[in-house]
């Protein structure tokens, strides 16, 4: 009920009232959810904003051994609404930061 107050409050100040649904997992279990993102990742389908993962990526080296896995279940759960960018402009900057990302990766921990 806070959360929805404190919500309402920031729509009206800046006079934006987007719609928001409730997503659902369909009794899916989280740690099912959460691998399935391995063949997008594998696929090169997902990268990240350097700086701007930290707590995602923290979770997901721990994977299934960590204490937390909420941020990552979050993440998961996206993928029921996000959608693919179609241009190839979009596509070719998302395969720059594939590449960066991955030679980040791969310098950091020699991979």
């Amino acid at each position: 009920m806070c959360f929805h107050v404190f919500l309402w409050k920031h729509k009206a100040r800046r006079d934006k009232f987007p719609s928001i649904y409730p997503l659902k997992h369909n009794k899916t279990q989280k740690e099912v959810r959460i691998r399935g993102l391995i063949p997008r990742y594998s696929a090169g389908g997902i990268f990240h904003i350097d700086g701007e993962c930290g707590d995602l990526e923290k979770e997901m080296f721990v994977f299934p051994k960590g204490a937390n896995d909420d941020t990552i279940d979050a993440f998961a759960m996206q993928l029921e609404i996000a959608e693919s960018p179609i241009d190839e402009f979009k596509q070719a900057i998302m395969r720059h930061h594939r590449e960066e990302r991955r030679n980040t990766v791969q310098k950091n921990y020699g991979l």
